[in-house]
């Protein structure tokens, strides 16, 4: 059974129930996901490796195969260990949660979930799947230019893994000990406003955020809002948990920035197995990003600072057009122009504007994703590739790089007195079937005027 509907990204969902298929595939579809469904394992194997999907949900129902051996396998497969797994499982027990940990699997929900709140659970599973995607295209490219980078190791390793405690007092940190053992390093603080300064400087693999009224619960919801809203930050995984009753629905949690939600008070088995599942997540994608950081070197940059080259923009975004003529993933870019650059070269010269240049290299590669490729378009426009974003993604970058670079004082040297400001244009275009590079450039170069 298939369904093709908007081009979110394709969900391979499998069990053994055909009504709760049929339900999650209808309810995933409503949401804009291209959907396909298995009803045994092999079916499972089979469409996991011909379709691509870009994340697998798999239910323990299936009749056939264990939920967890087949997990265990698309983690051993060299084509295929990238691909994120969420279990479903009806049993969740001690014994369940083990063996779910073991296998590989990216999350671990419980059978019962559906609508909002496991729409919310799969955001961070597709994040990852954005994440490993580019960076194989951007390795592959990169190799073109003479730049080789190790590719992903297959087993992510947790030991030292550091957890942020945030509560009103320490008595969870011995919990938190007791669940995960002594190879994570645990720190607490009280204050939401320094726990997310914390976030910022240092690198975290998880929180935990603990909504139980000792703290106002909304300094504790903007901490959860501050992490998503940061470019650097947004894919850190939160666990937020609270005492029943504290909030009217756990999915107003979730859209708040929570990753995974549980009610208090929790064994130590079921939070250690929560804790366990962000960090590993978050481990793989530190390795991510240092993987996409490693493909900017000279060969592929610009001569301005932190971007790549036209060339290279042009050569890896001639990639992905050609994988998403046969995906259903999505593919957005910007264009950022900077419309009174001429002028400020000829009343300051051109090695002021280099300086602004460079200043701008810096504002925008600081304002999106990793994931996100920066390049040099032109002498005076800027090009930002969006993968899996929708056209929808590439405005709200937009706004955000507007709002910033046209309140900004740029300072051009000892030389230029004043602090000079900007007038920035954008453009943007989504990729549709048919598109070329130079077609996709142009759009969002039309966009603009």
């Amino acid at each position: 059974m298939h369904t093709k509907i908007a081009n979110f990204g394709t969900v391979l969902v499998a069990g053994g129930d055909i009504d709760d298929l049929n339900g999650r595939q209808a309810a995933l579809s409503g949401a804009g996901y291209s959907v396909e469904i298995a009803t045994s394992g092999a079916d499972f194997l089979g469409k996991a490796k011909s379709l691509q999907p870009t994340i697998a949900i798999l239910d323990n129902s299936l009749r056939d195969a264990d939920a967890c051996e087949l997990t265990r396998r698309i983690k051993d497969d060299p084509d295929m260990p990238a691909l994120p797994v969420m279990l479903m499982d009806s049993q969740a027990n001690g014994d369940a949660r083990h063996r779910a940990m073991a296998s590989g699997a990216d999350d671990y929900v419980e059978a019962q979930i559906q609508g909002r709140a496991l729409l919310a659970r799969m955001q961070p599973l597709f994040r990852l799947a954005t994440m490993e995607s580019e960076v194989h295209d951007r390795q592959a490219t990169a190799a073109e230019f003479g730049v080789d980078v190790a590719p992903p190791p297959h087993a992510i390793d947790t030991h030292g893994c550091r957890v942020l405690l945030v509560a009103a007092d320490n008595g969870l940190v011995g919990t938190l000990r007791a669940a995960v053992g002594d190879d994570f390093e645990i720190t607490h603080e009280s204050d939401p406003y320094v726990a997310g300064d914390l976030l910022e400087r240092s690198r975290y693999d998880a929180a935990v955020v603990v909504l139980d009224g000792a703290i106002d619960s909304e300094k504790q919801l903007y901490l959860c809002g501050h992490v998503r809203n940061n470019p650097r930050l947004f894919n850190l995984p939160i666990l937020l948990l609270t005492l029943p009753g504290r909030v009217s629905d756990n999915v107003d949690i979730y859209a708040a920035g929570a990753s995974i939600v549980h009610d208090l008070p929790i064994e130590p088995e079921r939070l250690g197995l929560a804790i366990k599942v962000l960090v590993r997540r978050q481990r793989r994608r530190w390795w991510l990003y240092d993987g996409l950081a490693e493909t900017l070197a000279p060969a592929t940059g610009d001569r301005l600072r932190g971007v790549y080259s036209t060339d290279f923009l042009r050569a890896h975004l001639g990639r992905l057009v050609a994988r998403r003529d046969t995906s259903a993933r999505p593919l957005s870019l910007v264009v950022f122009a900077i419309a009174n650059a001429p002028a400020i070269e000829r009343q300051f010269g051109p090695d002021a504007c280099q300086l602004l240049m460079q200043q701008m290299a810096d504002f925008i590669a600081g304002l999106v994703r990793i994931e996100d490729l920066s390049a040099r378009l032109s002498d005076n426009r800027f090009c930002v590739v969006l993968p899996d974003a929708l056209s929808a993604q590439a405005e709200q970058v937009i706004h955000r790089v507007s709002a910033v670079l046209s309140h900004a004082e740029f300072h051009l040297g000892e030389e230029v007195c004043e602090p000079i400001r900007i007038w920035i244009q954008a453009g943007r275009a989504a990729f549709k079937p048919g598109d070329s590079t130079d077609g996709l450039i142009g759009h969002a170069l039309a966009d603009i005027l």
